[in-house]
């Protein structure tokens, strides 16, 4: 199977929701927003979180294509 870019990995704010206490969910209904809008500021493609979990890819020579490398 020939793959292209980076691999789909699952993200931390995919699981926030069943990893939160209920407790918390209950009594601040905020949070589990201010922590989704967190973990997407942070797992973006090239953020740190990024780049640490799929730091093998990173490695892999034909995904730096300049959209990959373009940080700014």
């Amino acid at each position: 199977m020939i793959t292209t870019g980076l691999d789909t990995r699952v993200n931390v704010q995919q699981l926030l929701e069943s990893q939160l206490p209920e407790f918390l969910l209950t009594e601040s209904p905020n949070t589990l927003e201010f922590f989704k809008s967190y973990y997407t500021s942070q797992e973006h493609q090239g953020g740190s979180i990024d780049i640490v979990d799929n730091f093998d890819q990173y490695l892999k020579v034909d995904n730096l294509t300049p959209e990959r490398l373009n940080t700014g």
